[in-house]
């Protein structure tokens, strides 16, 4: 009896998140529209404004991953006229709570994404600081003979990377990430060149 359930909610997952939220408005319309109607004596009765506010509360939702912040809006004002008028209080209420729901998972979406490039710059300006003070040295005069310089630059390059050549690392703080293999090429010619 397990394994039914499991095997819908695997097709239900494969379908289109669009098409799904369709059918939660069609599903939302039509369940509270029905609702509405055998319901009297809690507001007033089922009419043509009510259906017609209704649909504009549930309708939205269908495109609620689209436009999340216009769903919302059109929905909560939808069912805040639909309560003022006097209909069912308890009715209409689902859907706004959806559309308020999809804007705040929209609104995390953004703020995580923002966050992961206040890191990226972060690590930037930390890796440009490491680079301009420890990548002036290849660039000395040209008295030095080549070897020293290459030994230089294969210094500042694991620098970069998080190790030296000796193991130890350069920063005030150890980097947990060892030489990557781009460095193996400078260190190679550094060790052959004397």
């Amino acid at each position: 009896m397990s394994g039914r359930p499991a095997s819908f909610a695997r097709r239900l997952s494969a379908l289109d998140p669009r098409l799904l939220d369709v059918a939660l408005a069609v599903a939302l319309g039509v369940g509270t529209s029905l609702w509405e109607v055998p319901e009297l004596g809690k507001g007033r009765p089922a009419d043509a404004q009510s259906l017609a506010l209704t649909a504009l509360v549930n309708a939205p939702l269908a495109l609620r991953r689209r436009a999340p912040f216009t769903v919302l809006v059109v929905s909560t004002s939808a069912a805040l006229l639909y309560h003022l008028l006097g209909h069912h209080p308890g009715l209409n209420s689902i859907g706004p709570l959806l559309a308020l729901a999809e804007q705040l998972a929209a609104e995390r979406d953004a703020a995580a994404r923002r966050a992961v490039t206040r890191e990226r710059v972060r690590i930037a300006r930390e890796l440009h600081d490491v680079v301009a003070h420890h990548g002036h040295t290849p660039t000395r005069p040209a008295r030095r003979s080549p070897p020293r310089a290459l030994t230089c630059r294969v210094t500042c390059m694991e620098v970069i990377f998080g190790r030296c050549t000796s193991g130890q690392t350069r920063s005030p703080k150890p980097a947990p990430t060892p030489c990557v293999p781009v460095v193996a090429p400078f260190r190679r010619a550094a060790r052959m060149s004397g």
